[in-house]
């Protein structure tokens, strides 16, 4: 995926404002044209927009690919996938916790 390729480098460095940024074209590559989610909005709710289970599944994977974290199954839920902005708070959280962790073990 190409959506947002500074995202690889340094994704802990991201402000949130980028994160949901990265995030929304993580989505917008996934959830092509023609899709009920196409186009779909930070703050749109993602269930009335028409997002099915598998297409939770299908964006919980492309951001774990994408930030190279591991989201989770607890995350799989109707309300942490409510919105993207939803999406992208946990995903700040993992990598938060991502970044501590390499701070402790590095100092």
């Amino acid at each position: 995926m190409t959506a947002c390729p500074h995202a690889l480098d340094r994704p802990a460095e991201l402000s949130a404002a980028q994160l949901l940024t990265c995030l929304t074209a993580v989505a917008g590559e996934l959830f092509g044209p023609g899709h009920v989610l196409a186009g779909i909005a930070p703050d749109d709710d993602l269930w009335d927009a028409g997002m099915s289970s598998l297409d939770v599944v299908r964006l919980m994977i492309a951001v774990q690919d994408h930030f190279d974290v591991e989201l989770s199954d607890e995350a799989l839920t109707r309300d942490a996938f409510r919105d993207l902005r939803s999406v992208a708070q946990q995903l700040e959280a993992v990598l938060g916790e991502r970044a501590a962790r390499l701070d402790t073990a590095s100092a």
